[in-house]
């Protein structure tokens, strides 16, 4: 079972492949229910938005298998003894509540479950970046996905761009008082030049949000 990559904040440029999409079979690791995803041979970044999500050449992949039976978003691979914990989880009320929830904010949930550390800031930023407008109108997905950023920036103060991209978030929000405090936090942390520029773009963005360069889909760095 091959996972599709789940990207975290890479912030560097790749040779200009041509993604071709290609249907590869996956087996749910619970049920072991078959069913299709797609994959591709290659793929380059072409971009970002101004919500820093790449935009790429295999566009179309699927980053989060989901199980079309029980609904369990595959993020990683499990263990045998995870898979033992997932039968049961499944088979539980708990379950029917987490289905509820959309697959991003779904697998978030299942890694928190498990505890797991090392997934969770991608899932969150993921979540973000393919669901932003569910995310950025539910005030309680975004707070959890800014959770995830403090922690990451506790665990990787040179990543401080985060604080600037939690601040466009907010702004995206309408949540305009939150965002002008982790503007001023990402003011006083370490930026190389990429950074700063993200940052004065988002700035000028604040009270301009309805224009379209302040779009969250819109491209960053903006077109000449």
């Amino acid at each position: 079972m091959r996972l599709p990559v789940i990207a975290p904040l890479v912030l560097c440029a790749s040779p200009i492949l041509a993604g071709e999409p290609i249907e590869e079979p996956f087996t749910c690791p619970v049920g072991g229910e078959e069913f299709t995803i797609t994959g591709t041979l290659s793929c380059s970044q072409l971009g970002r938005t101004m919500l820093l999500r790449p935009v790429t050449s295999c566009d179309f992949v699927t980053l989060l298998p989901v199980c079309p039976g029980n609904g369990l978003p595959v993020y990683r691979e499990f263990d045998a003894a995870e898979v033992e914990g997932l039968q049961q989880m499944i088979a539980s009320d708990d379950w029917t509540a987490m289905r509820a929830r959309p697959p991003w904010d779904r697998a978030l949930a299942l890694a928190t479950w498990f505890e797991d550390r090392e997934h969770q800031f991608g899932l969150a930023l993921n979540g973000l970046w393919q669901d932003s407008g569910a995310v950025l109108a539910d005030p309680a997905r975004l707070d959890r996905v800014l959770q995830e950023f403090e922690r990451r920036l506790a665990e990787q103060p040179d990543e401080g761009v985060l604080a600037a991209l939690a601040g466009f978030a907010l702004l995206a929000a309408g949540r305009d008082a939150e965002a002008a405090t982790w503007l001023d936090r990402a003011r006083t942390m370490e930026l190389d030049d990429w950074g700063q520029a993200y940052l004065s773009a988002v700035e000028a963005c604040r009270g301009q949000m309805a224009t379209e360069p302040c779009a969250p889909g819109a491209p960053f760095p903006p077109p000449n």
